[in-house]
């Protein structure tokens, strides 16, 4: 009798063994690892009331962006900058070196941010690839990705080529489980 139900323990544990290792194996959704910066909070909703303002370039690519993040569960939607939004998008020249920067400036609850900000750089985006990647990668921030060592994601930081300016299947499926 305890042979028996040791032998049944043995299996059950082997068999929560291989799950356990078949769900590890799955690659994980690719949220933000920024120490609490770029991605701090997801956007509390998958309807984006979207501001965009600033340089003309800048408008282009959020608009392009827009176009970008829909395809997912998001619905985002360009809206005037005198009503309701809860994403804000300004594009202007910053003295600093960086593309884009993604913010939560009320403040994160339970992980969830209700309004963000980002921010496009005029001075390094310099081309409409450049402005788009920026502004698809920022909205990506926004729905709580973090950035990506692949060559396939426009979640890759900084401005090596290849410039993607799309998101690839894994940032998807990760905005897809994250809403």
């Amino acid at each position: 009798m305890v042979r028996r139900q040791v032998r049944r323990l043995g299996a059950v544990l082997v068999t929560l063994t291989a799950a356990t290792a078949a769900t590890l194996a799955v690659a994980t959704p690719a949220h933000a690892s920024h120490g609490g910066t770029a991605a701090s909070g997801i956007l509390n909703t998958t309807a984006w009331r979207v501001c965009i303002s600033g340089w003309t370039d800048g408008q282009s690519a959020s608009s392009y962006a827009i176009t970008q993040i829909n395809p997912t569960d998001v619905n985002a939607s360009s809206v005037a900058c005198t009503g309701s939004y809860n994403v804000s998008s300004y594009a202007a020249s910053y003295p600093d070196s960086w593309y884009g920067l993604t913010s939560c400036p009320g403040g994160v609850s339970g992980g969830y941010c209700t309004y963000k900000t980002v921010q496009l750089n005029g001075r390094t985006a310099t081309t409409t690839t450049q402005w788009r990647k920026t502004a698809t990668h920022e909205f990506g921030h926004v729905a709580g990705l973090g950035h990506r060592s692949t060559n396939s994601s426009c979640m890759t930081s900084g401005a090596a080529p290849p410039i993607v300016t799309t998101f690839d299947s894994h940032d998807t499926d990760a905005i897809n489980a994250t809403y």
